[in-house]
Protein backbone atom coordinates (compact mmCIF):
# COMPACT_ATOMS: atom_id res chain seq x y z
CA UNK A 1 0.00 0.00 0.00
CA UNK A 2 1.63 3.31 -1.05
CA UNK A 3 2.37 5.97 1.53
CA UNK A 4 1.15 9.46 0.78
CA UNK A 5 4.17 11.73 0.27
CA UNK A 6 2.61 15.16 0.85
CA UNK A 7 1.64 15.84 4.46
CA UNK A 8 -0.41 14.73 6.18
CA UNK A 9 0.20 11.07 5.37
CA UNK A 10 -2.34 9.92 7.95
CA UNK A 11 -5.20 11.16 10.09
CA UNK A 12 -6.38 9.91 13.46
CA UNK A 13 -10.07 10.61 12.83
CA UNK A 14 -11.62 9.64 16.17
CA UNK A 15 -13.91 8.84 17.71
CA UNK A 16 -14.18 11.42 20.48
CA UNK A 17 -13.54 10.10 24.01
CA UNK A 18 -12.06 6.87 22.61
CA UNK A 19 -8.36 7.22 23.34
CA UNK A 20 -7.28 9.64 20.61
CA UNK A 21 -5.21 11.68 23.10
CA UNK A 22 -3.33 8.49 24.02
CA UNK A 23 -2.73 7.79 20.33
CA UNK A 24 -1.57 11.35 19.70
CA UNK A 25 0.88 11.17 22.59
CA UNK A 26 2.47 7.89 21.54
CA UNK A 27 2.54 8.60 17.82
CA UNK A 28 4.16 11.98 18.52
CA UNK A 29 6.91 10.22 20.48
CA UNK A 30 7.89 7.93 17.59
CA UNK A 31 11.22 9.10 16.07
CA UNK A 32 10.00 8.59 12.50
CA UNK A 33 6.61 10.30 12.92
CA UNK A 34 5.59 13.90 13.48
CA UNK A 35 2.32 15.36 14.70
CA UNK A 36 1.41 18.94 15.65
CA UNK A 37 1.95 19.51 19.38
CA UNK A 38 -1.75 20.19 19.88
CA UNK A 39 -4.57 17.89 18.87
CA UNK A 40 -7.76 18.88 17.12
CA UNK A 41 -6.70 21.05 14.19
CA UNK A 42 -10.31 20.58 12.97
CA UNK A 43 -9.41 21.77 9.49
CA UNK A 44 -11.83 19.36 7.81
CA UNK A 45 -14.51 19.63 10.50
CA UNK A 46 -15.80 23.04 9.45
CA UNK A 47 -16.50 24.06 5.86
CA UNK A 48 -15.24 27.68 6.23
CA UNK A 49 -11.76 26.35 7.10
CA UNK A 50 -11.28 25.31 3.48
CA UNK A 51 -11.13 29.02 2.60
CA UNK A 52 -9.67 30.37 5.83
CA UNK A 53 -6.98 29.32 6.64
CA UNK A 54 -7.15 27.24 3.43
CA UNK A 55 -5.36 24.06 2.38
CA UNK A 56 -1.86 25.58 1.83
CA UNK A 57 -1.83 27.00 5.36
CA UNK A 58 -3.08 23.69 6.76
CA UNK A 59 -0.34 21.76 5.00
CA UNK A 60 2.26 24.30 6.13
CA UNK A 61 1.46 23.19 9.69
CA UNK A 62 3.46 20.03 8.94
CA UNK A 63 6.64 21.80 7.80
CA UNK A 64 8.50 20.95 11.07
CA UNK A 65 8.19 17.25 10.20
CA UNK A 66 11.42 17.60 8.18
CA UNK A 67 11.23 14.28 6.38
CA UNK A 68 9.33 12.36 9.03
CA UNK A 69 5.91 10.92 8.23
CA UNK A 70 3.39 13.52 9.38
CA UNK A 71 -0.16 13.17 10.58
CA UNK A 72 -2.67 14.79 12.85
CA UNK A 73 -5.49 13.78 15.20
CA UNK A 74 -8.92 15.39 15.19
CA UNK A 75 -11.59 13.26 16.81
CA UNK A 76 -14.53 15.12 15.26
CA UNK A 77 -13.54 13.98 11.74
CA UNK A 78 -15.25 10.64 12.39
CA UNK A 79 -18.64 12.33 12.91
CA UNK A 80 -20.48 12.03 9.59
CA UNK A 81 -23.77 13.69 8.84
CA UNK A 82 -27.02 11.77 8.42
CA UNK A 83 -30.77 12.32 8.37
CA UNK A 84 -31.15 11.33 11.99
CA UNK A 85 -32.89 12.98 14.95
CA UNK A 86 -29.64 12.59 16.90
CA UNK A 87 -27.43 14.28 14.32
CA UNK A 88 -27.36 17.93 15.29
CA UNK A 89 -23.98 19.19 14.18
CA UNK A 90 -22.65 22.69 14.90
CA UNK A 91 -23.21 25.53 12.49
CA UNK A 92 -20.72 25.40 9.64
CA UNK A 93 -19.81 21.76 10.25
CA UNK A 94 -18.62 20.02 7.09
CA UNK A 95 -21.49 18.07 5.55
CA UNK A 96 -19.23 15.46 3.91
CA UNK A 97 -15.94 15.13 5.76
CA UNK A 98 -14.88 11.80 4.15
CA UNK A 99 -15.54 13.10 0.63
CA UNK A 100 -13.77 16.38 1.34
CA UNK A 101 -10.73 14.57 2.74
CA UNK A 102 -10.56 12.33 -0.32
CA UNK A 103 -10.85 15.30 -2.69
CA UNK A 104 -8.13 17.32 -0.97
CA UNK A 105 -5.73 14.66 0.32
CA UNK A 106 -6.24 11.86 -2.19
CA UNK A 107 -6.74 8.10 -2.00
CA UNK A 108 -3.37 7.12 -0.45
CA UNK A 109 -4.15 8.68 2.91
CA UNK A 110 -4.17 6.31 5.90
CA UNK A 111 -6.82 6.58 8.58
CA UNK A 112 -6.70 5.53 12.23
CA UNK A 113 -9.96 4.94 14.09
CA UNK A 114 -10.34 4.14 17.78
CA UNK A 115 -13.67 3.07 19.28
CA UNK A 116 -14.99 2.08 22.70
CA UNK A 117 -18.25 0.80 24.13
CA UNK A 118 -20.72 3.37 22.73
CA UNK A 119 -22.67 3.62 26.00
CA UNK A 120 -19.49 4.38 27.95
CA UNK A 121 -18.46 6.86 25.27
CA UNK A 122 -21.81 8.67 25.50
CA UNK A 123 -21.51 8.97 29.29
CA UNK A 124 -17.95 10.26 28.94
CA UNK A 125 -19.00 12.88 26.39
CA UNK A 126 -21.93 13.98 28.56
CA UNK A 127 -19.64 14.35 31.57
CA UNK A 128 -17.13 16.29 29.47
CA UNK A 129 -19.71 18.89 28.44
CA UNK A 130 -20.97 19.21 32.01
CA UNK A 131 -17.46 19.65 33.43
CA UNK A 132 -16.62 22.29 30.81
CA UNK A 133 -19.79 24.26 31.54
CA UNK A 134 -21.42 23.60 28.18
CA UNK A 135 -24.33 21.69 29.70
CA UNK A 136 -26.12 22.20 32.99
CA UNK A 137 -25.60 19.28 35.35
CA UNK A 138 -29.31 19.26 36.18
CA UNK A 139 -30.28 18.44 32.58
CA UNK A 140 -31.17 14.72 32.35
CA UNK A 141 -29.25 12.56 29.91
CA UNK A 142 -32.14 12.05 27.49
CA UNK A 143 -32.63 15.81 27.20
CA UNK A 144 -28.91 16.43 26.71
CA UNK A 145 -28.41 13.52 24.31
CA UNK A 146 -28.60 15.52 21.08
CA UNK A 147 -25.95 18.04 22.15
CA UNK A 148 -22.48 17.84 20.64
CA UNK A 149 -22.86 14.31 19.30
CA UNK A 150 -23.29 12.79 22.78
CA UNK A 151 -25.41 10.04 21.26
CA UNK A 152 -24.80 10.47 17.54
CA UNK A 153 -21.04 9.96 17.65
CA UNK A 154 -21.66 6.45 19.00
CA UNK A 155 -23.31 5.20 15.81
CA UNK A 156 -19.96 3.79 14.77
CA UNK A 157 -21.34 1.49 12.08
CA UNK A 158 -22.85 4.43 10.22
CA UNK A 159 -19.74 6.58 10.48
CA UNK A 160 -17.33 3.80 9.51
CA UNK A 161 -19.46 2.90 6.50
CA UNK A 162 -19.41 6.53 5.35
CA UNK A 163 -15.61 6.63 5.54
CA UNK A 164 -15.27 3.25 3.84
CA UNK A 165 -17.34 4.52 0.94
CA UNK A 166 -14.30 6.67 0.15
CA UNK A 167 -11.40 4.66 1.62
CA UNK A 168 -11.06 0.87 1.48
CA UNK A 169 -10.58 -1.25 4.59
CA UNK A 170 -6.87 -1.58 3.78
CA UNK A 171 -6.49 2.16 4.43
CA UNK A 172 -8.32 2.13 7.76
CA UNK A 173 -6.68 0.85 10.96
CA UNK A 174 -9.32 0.14 13.59
CA UNK A 175 -8.53 -0.06 17.30
CA UNK A 176 -10.86 -0.82 20.20
CA UNK A 177 -9.95 1.06 23.36
CA UNK A 178 -10.85 -1.72 25.79
CA UNK A 179 -9.36 -4.54 23.72
CA UNK A 180 -6.29 -2.84 22.27
CA UNK A 181 -5.24 0.37 24.00
CA UNK A 182 -6.04 -0.73 27.56
CA UNK A 183 -5.40 -4.49 27.41
CA UNK A 184 -2.38 -4.68 25.07
CA UNK A 185 -0.87 -1.24 24.42
CA UNK A 186 2.58 -2.37 23.22
CA UNK A 187 1.21 -4.84 20.68
CA UNK A 188 -1.37 -2.32 19.50
CA UNK A 189 1.24 0.38 18.95
CA UNK A 190 3.43 -2.07 17.03
CA UNK A 191 0.54 -2.93 14.73
CA UNK A 192 -0.20 0.73 14.22
CA UNK A 193 3.44 1.43 13.35
CA UNK A 194 3.38 -1.31 10.73
CA UNK A 195 0.19 0.16 9.27
CA UNK A 196 1.83 3.59 9.00
CA UNK A 197 4.93 2.12 7.34
CA UNK A 198 7.43 2.95 10.07
CA UNK A 199 9.64 0.73 12.22
CA UNK A 200 8.12 -0.74 15.33
CA UNK A 201 9.14 1.35 18.32
CA UNK A 202 8.25 0.78 21.93
CA UNK A 203 8.18 3.78 24.30
CA UNK A 204 9.80 3.51 27.70
CA UNK A 205 7.94 1.49 30.30
CA UNK A 206 6.75 4.52 32.28
CA UNK A 207 5.24 6.14 29.20
CA UNK A 208 3.62 2.90 28.12
CA UNK A 209 2.19 2.32 31.60
CA UNK A 210 0.51 5.73 31.67
CA UNK A 211 -3.18 4.88 31.39
CA UNK A 212 -5.51 6.18 28.74
CA UNK A 213 -7.78 8.85 30.19
CA UNK A 214 -11.35 7.53 29.82
CA UNK A 215 -13.01 10.72 31.07
CA UNK A 216 -14.41 11.66 34.45
CA UNK A 217 -15.18 8.59 36.57
CA UNK A 218 -18.64 7.18 37.03
CA UNK A 219 -19.39 4.84 39.93
CA UNK A 220 -22.20 2.32 40.17
CA UNK A 221 -25.08 3.14 42.49
CA UNK A 222 -27.28 0.74 44.42
CA UNK A 223 -30.13 1.00 41.91
CA UNK A 224 -28.08 -0.19 38.93
CA UNK A 225 -27.40 3.29 37.59
CA UNK A 226 -24.30 5.48 37.73
CA UNK A 227 -23.17 8.59 39.60
CA UNK A 228 -20.62 11.01 38.16
CA UNK A 229 -17.76 11.81 40.50
CA UNK A 230 -16.58 15.29 39.65
CA UNK A 231 -15.74 16.93 42.96
CA UNK A 232 -17.34 17.66 46.31
CA UNK A 233 -18.27 21.18 45.24
CA UNK A 234 -20.59 19.96 42.50
CA UNK A 235 -24.05 18.43 42.71
CA UNK A 236 -24.17 14.74 41.80
CA UNK A 237 -25.05 13.76 38.25
CA UNK A 238 -26.98 10.52 37.99
CA UNK A 239 -27.95 8.20 35.17
CA UNK A 240 -30.50 5.48 35.84
CA UNK A 241 -30.50 1.83 34.85
CA UNK A 242 -33.39 2.68 32.53
CA UNK A 243 -31.25 5.30 30.80
CA UNK A 244 -28.41 2.83 30.37
CA UNK A 245 -30.79 0.26 28.89
CA UNK A 246 -32.22 2.94 26.61
CA UNK A 247 -28.77 3.78 25.30
CA UNK A 248 -27.85 0.13 24.81
CA UNK A 249 -31.04 -0.51 22.84
CA UNK A 250 -30.52 2.65 20.81
CA UNK A 251 -27.12 1.38 19.67
CA UNK A 252 -28.04 -2.28 19.17
CA UNK A 253 -28.73 -2.21 15.42
CA UNK A 254 -25.79 0.04 14.62
CA UNK A 255 -23.43 -2.09 16.72
CA UNK A 256 -24.47 -5.10 14.64
CA UNK A 257 -23.77 -3.01 11.53
CA UNK A 258 -20.30 -2.24 12.84
CA UNK A 259 -19.62 -5.92 13.53
CA UNK A 260 -20.69 -6.82 9.99
CA UNK A 261 -18.05 -4.42 8.62
CA UNK A 262 -15.19 -4.96 11.05
CA UNK A 263 -15.78 -8.37 12.65
CA UNK A 264 -17.56 -9.58 15.76
CA UNK A 265 -14.37 -9.33 17.83
CA UNK A 266 -14.61 -5.52 17.64
CA UNK A 267 -17.59 -5.49 20.01
CA UNK A 268 -16.94 -8.47 22.31
CA UNK A 269 -15.22 -6.36 24.99
CA UNK A 270 -18.30 -4.15 25.35
CA UNK A 271 -21.03 -4.51 27.92
CA UNK A 272 -23.77 -5.73 25.63
CA UNK A 273 -24.81 -6.26 22.00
Amino acid sequence: MPVRTDPPAFLVIGAQKCGTSWLHRHLSAHPDLWMPPGKELEFFSYAPHLEDPGLPAYQATFAPAEGRIAGEATASYFWTAADSPWCRQPEGFQSDIPGTVLRLLGPDLRLVVSLRDPVERALSAWAHYIAHGELDSSLPLREAARFGGIVDMGFYGRHLAAWRTHYPATHVHLLVMERDIVARPAESLAGLHRFLGVREWVPDSDALAAPVFPGLPWRDDQEGGRVLEWGDDHPPVRVTQEDLDWLRNLYREDTAHLASQAGDDVTTSWTGP
